[in-house]
């Protein structure tokens, strides 16, 4: 197993403490053959070292190991089985598309799993999952939601991948458009032309179109919009145009509208402030994303929980005293986050985060629209 050390650990002891701290576990993809997400394990460490150089947490510092589980099923099982066998209090979940694993060993034993963004069937059910973003379920919707209502697109056109996770989430935007919502167009996984699909979009008359494609991708395909259209409004998940794809696309990337789970880095909300603060000093050359934030605001909300316990940490400690916990405000998110009660939805129970915050791309960042959060709440209870 490929797993990535921050801290000295001791052997723990049932109550979840060492002679290092209090031990806790960060599993997600920091590096793969094909991708990774450093950036949020730099973030949960940042983090951690603000609160352990400040003397810790009631005295009791927090011994943090991130595990790398390469994108491998097997590697992901094995690093839970780890947070199992050195008695983890809770793991703090970055980006990972084997959280399915991961949560299967955690369930059973009882260990909490703070969530960023749920990305599987699992991550939408467990009741050992603390999500503190929406996912996809929110951000598909709202995005079509926010160009329909807060930008007024008539006919909102998409440009999706050829995978089923690209056809299903052009279908979430859809539902949020309502009767703004316009025709699908597939591009391929892997493609540099992006001039067909797009004259095809600027031929059906949409006068906004989404983006639902990944970063590499999406850099290619906005210049190209742009160059066919200086009307057409862009739209697209905040977690795939980052601060520096902003700053490389230019002005060819100005009025894209963004919506995310997360305030933008640049917002002077508080937890943002603070996360800035502590990457520049603790992580200075991790690259500053919406992904980072996120990563940063799974050990925030750790930190809170283990800040309110009376005596030692267990898994069973902070697993009731995140289920009793709300509202939140981690400053970074939703003020209103809370676990206290399930949404109302059989398909979607763990999401309890449906507010998303609206963005527009203005002279080189991204700005908030407006300071009160959008909701989809009402379309998910449906389903």
């Amino acid at each position: 197993m490929a797993a990535v050390a921050m801290g000295v650990s001791a052997c723990a002891a049932d109550d979840g403490t060492s002679g290092s701290g209090v031990k806790v576990y960060g599993i997600l993809t920091t590096q793969s053959s094909s991708f990774g997400f450093p950036e949020m394990a730099d973030a949960m460490q940042a983090r951690v070292d603000a609160v352990n150089a400040a003397g810790g947490v009631k005295g009791q510092k927090i011994d943090l190991t991130i595990c790398n589980d390469q994108g491998d099923v097997n590697i992901a099982a094995q690093c839970a089985q780890k947070a199992v066998t050195d008695h983890a209090v809770a793991v703090t979940g970055g980006l990972t598309f084997q959280t399915a694993a991961i949560i299967g060993v955690l369930d059973r034993a009882g260990i909490p799993y703070i969530g960023v963004n749920p990305s599987t069937p699992t991550d939408y059910t467990s009741k050992s999952v603390f999500n503190i973003g929406g996912g996809s379920p929110v951000a598909y919707p709202a995005l079509g939601q926010a160009l329909a209502e807060k930008f007024h697109c008539r006919k909102i056109d998409t440009i999706a991948t050829m995978t089923p996770t690209g056809q299903s989430n052009a279908t979430l935007v859809a539902s949020g458009a309502g009767n703004s919502a316009g025709k699908t167009f597939s591009t391929p996984a892997v493609t540099t032309d992006f001039a067909p699909v797009v004259d095809s979009v600027v031929s059906d008359g949409a006068d906004c179109v989404t983006l639902l494609m990944g970063p590499q991708l999406a850099v290619k395909a906005i210049p190209v919009l742009r160059q066919s259209s200086s009307t057409i409004r862009i739209g697209a998940n905040a977690s795939g145009i980052s601060p520096s794809m902003i700053k490389d696309l230019g002005d060819s990337v100005n009025g894209t509208v963004l919506v995310d789970s997360f305030f933008p880095v640049s917002s002077d909300a508080p937890g943002v402030v603070a996360f800035n603060e502590e990457m520049k000093q603790y992580k200075p050359s991790t690259e500053i994303n919406t992904l980072t934030l996120q990563g940063w605001s799974s050990a925030s909300l750790l930190v809170k929980v283990l800040e309110g316990l009376d005596g030692a940490p267990t898994a069973e400690s902070v697993t009731a005293a995140l289920n009793a916990m709300g509202p939140v405000d981690l400053g970074t998110t939703n003020p209103e986050l809370s676990f206290k009660s399930p949404l109302d939805s059989k398909t979607y129970p763990r999401i309890v985060n449906t507010k998303y915050a609206v963005e527009e791309v203005r002279d080189g960042k991204s700005t908030l629209v407006s300071p009160d959060w959008s909701d989809v709440h009402d379309r998910l209870i449906a389903q």
